[in-house]
């Protein structure tokens, strides 16, 4: 939202500007917050972001030719809230596959290794609603514990062409 964009600069970053030999347009750093509204015409939720920021250089022609390096805030969001659908859920999906995806899409700018946890928590809560087995027996008649690739390769049974996009 026009106008909602504040940032400062990190202590660690102020305390470079004090000395000449540490600072340069590279190690400045920022933080902020923002205000967003969602575009689509249905929704058009308020969003607040927060997030992290530094210069990078632009380069722009001068009228003589040459090329002149500018300096540039950029800024990176880490935190959305709420976080916005990243990818359309179907409207029959299960209600605890669609708790965990949203849960995963909370952590992609933040964290990306829990938000990976949490997509997999998410085929979890699919194969349980699709009721592919949890354990399979084998040869010598007993049951062993499937892990979730092993879940879905018995579901790549019955789909192949799913199966092999979730193994992706």
């Amino acid at each position: 939202m026009p106008g909602s964009l504040v940032y400062k600069q990190t202590v660690k970053s102020e305390k470079a500007n004090d000395d000449p030999e540490m600072w340069g347009p590279e190690v400045v750093d920022y933080i902020f917050t923002a205000r967003a509204e969602c575009q689509q015409t249905s929704c058009k939720e308020g969003l607040i972001i927060a997030g992290i920021g530094g210069l990078e250089p632009v380069y722009e022609e001068n009228q003589d030719g040459g090329i002149h390096e500018k300096w540039e805030p950029y800024f990176s969001p880490t935190f959305v809230c709420p976080m916005p659908d990243i990818f359309n859920i179907p409207p029959k999906c299960h209600d605890d596959v669609k708790d965990e995806l949203r849960a995963a899409f909370s952590l992609f700018r933040s964290n990306r290794a829990a938000c990976a946890g949490r997509i997999r928590v998410a085929l979890e809560c699919l194969m349980n609603y699709l009721e592919i087995p949890k354990r399979r027996r084998n040869k010598r008649g007993r049951y062993s514990v499937l892990t979730l690739h092993g879940r879905i390769d018995a579901f790549a049974d019955a789909e192949p062409v799913i199966g092999r996009e979730l193994m992706q």
